[in-house]
């Protein structure tokens, strides 16, 4: 993908304003097809589990809640605490591909969307065929919403594939 120096600039700028805690989550967005959610394969040891769709593996690592970013000025709204999941994410695109952090992972309770991660993260990237990168995707929730239960559903790349795969939170 070849941008324009402007559409460069403002896609730059964007990432910047939503890495820095700004969410673009969507509460209550229903899931279109949860049916088409496949089972998670099972997780080795030392995993809370993994999944696969739309060209992209994930694997969910850990879970940290509350989550405090220590470089960041920025805290979590009134109400709310920030958690995040430590994930590695691998392309098997078979092309080179942006990680799909704001679209390709939402946090779902049940069968809706609670919300979309908090900015770009530190999975930001573009990955080479068959590469991987572990980072952070970090989410914010109601103070009182448990996560035992809650569901990362990997989309992966949404411009080539509507799969969806849940991994289950403990």
């Amino acid at each position: 993908m070849h941008l324009r120096p402007a559409a460069a600039a403002l896609l730059a700028a964007t990432t910047v304003l939503l890495g820095a805690g700004c969410s673009s989550a969507e509460p209550g967005e229903a899931v279109a097809d949860p049916a088409a959610a496949e089972t998670s394969p099972a997780a080795p040891a030392g995993e809370v589990g993994r999944a696969q769709a739309g060209g992209w593996k994930a694997s969910v690592l850990g879970v940290e809640d509350p989550y405090t970013n220590p470089t960041s000025i920025f805290k979590p709204a009134a109400g709310t605490r920030w958690i995040a999941l430590d994930v590695e994410v691998t392309n098997l695109t078979g092309q080179v591909k942006m990680v799909p952090t704001m679209l390709g992972f939402g946090l779902y309770d049940g069968d809706t969307r609670l919300t979309a991660p908090v900015g770009q993260g530190s999975l930001s990237d573009t990955l080479e065929p068959n590469a991987s990168k572990r980072g952070k995707l970090v989410y914010q929730l109601p103070a009182e919403q448990p996560t035992r239960g809650l569901t990362l559903v990997v989309r992966g790349d949404l411009g080539t594939s509507s799969e969806r795969s849940p991994i289950t939170l403990p």
